[in-house]
């Protein structure tokens, strides 16, 4: 030998061996390549050197009895027949052709043959089955995963929103808060404004009343029209003045209606006429107030009157106190 190695060729076809991957029949001792021996690549792997040593080719496979028949009865040929005669001796029947019967070989595959046969075809297409299923679950655990970073993107976005928008609501509410209240004291100051520019003069004007005698104060009211005109009195401070519109109350609660605050109590000679003390008020609360008292009437509320230049309106002495600011204020009572 020339120490080369003798290159196989293989059973089936003309093609020559060149590497390891062929497998040889443990019968006929005959060499094949994989794809004549019908063996897979991954299948050759997987063979054990037991399955290798034990694998038959296609050919030595269909020559191999399906089973054993030795018990199988055997039927008496023609021959045997004729050959005995009546005495029980054996001649040849000239006049006889006998055939016998061509020896066949079965080339058909066994049972156990499919078995093996399906049962690795099963295992490849298993193993393939699992190896697709693995790389589509890689695949899926993957979209999920960006999936769930997206929600959780999307959920901390939406929080931050919500917590903003939350923050913008709570700021609305109070500038909406501030807008009422800002209303209210435009109102309020509007109001009192309008009464100073409109009592000052007056007030400037009558407040020398309070100083003169009552006989001055008789001959006033004797030159005045049958309604008398507003008496405006100036006092030093307002407590004084809430004290002194208060004793006038309860001295008219205490007499009857014929003896409440008239001019008899201050001296004047003729038909009693009734005296009423109350606050000031401007042309524009003067319209407010008695439109008050027409609302009141209307809705059936029992006291209206008026305090440091506001007008307010209660139905009765269960109920609280309305300020009534404007005629919206009217319009909105039930």
């Amino acid at each position: 030998m020339d120490g080369k190695k003798k290159n196989l060729k293989c059973f089936a076809c003309p093609n020559l061996i060149t590497d390891r991957r062929f497998i040889k029949c443990s019968l006929c001792k005959e060499t094949y390549d994989l794809e004549c021996a019908n063996v897979s690549e991954k299948r050759f792997y997987l063979m054990t050197s037991e399955n290798k040593n034990s694998w038959l080719c296609d050919l030595c496979r269909s020559r191999r009895p399906k089973r054993d028949n030795t018990n199988t009865p055997v039927r008496e040929t023609v021959r045997d027949e004729q050959d005995k005669n009546t005495d029980g001796s054996t001649e040849e029947v000239s006049n006889v052709t006998l055939r016998t019967k061509l020896k066949t070989t079965c080339t058909c595959i066994s049972r156990d043959d499919i078995r093996e046969i399906m049962r690795s075809e099963l295992q490849i297409a298993n193993e393939r089955l699992n190896e697709t299923n693995k790389v589509q679950l890689q695949e899926m655990r993957e979209l999920i995963r960006d999936f769930q970073e997206s929600m959780n993107f999307f959920n901390k976005e939406f929080h931050d929103f919500k917590k903003e928008y939350t923050a913008q609501k709570a700021l609305v509410e109070s500038i909406k808060k501030e807008n009422e209240q800002l209303k209210l004291s435009n109102a309020e100051m509007h109001t009192k404004l309008t009464m100073t520019n409109k009592c000052e003069p007056q007030i400037s004007k009558y407040i020398a009343c309070l100083r003169t005698n009552m006989k001055t104060l008789r001959q006033s009211f004797t030159n005045w029209n049958t309604r008398p005109r507003n008496i405006l009195v100036k006092f030093s401070n307002q407590k004084r003045r809430d004290d002194f519109i208060k004793s006038v109350i309860e001295f008219n609660k205490k007499k009857k209606s014929e003896d409440r605050l008239n001019t008899s109590h201050l001296g004047m000679a003729g038909d009693k006429t009734a005296i009423f003390v109350s606050e000031h008020l401007s042309l524009e609360n003067k319209q407010l107030h008695a439109s008050a008292r027409i609302r009141a009437k209307e809705l059936g509320y029992k006291y209206v009157w008026v305090r440091n230049g506001k007008i307010f309106i209660r139905k009765s002495e269960e109920t609280s106190h309305i300020c009534v600011r404007n005629l919206d204020t009217l319009k909105k009572m039930l």
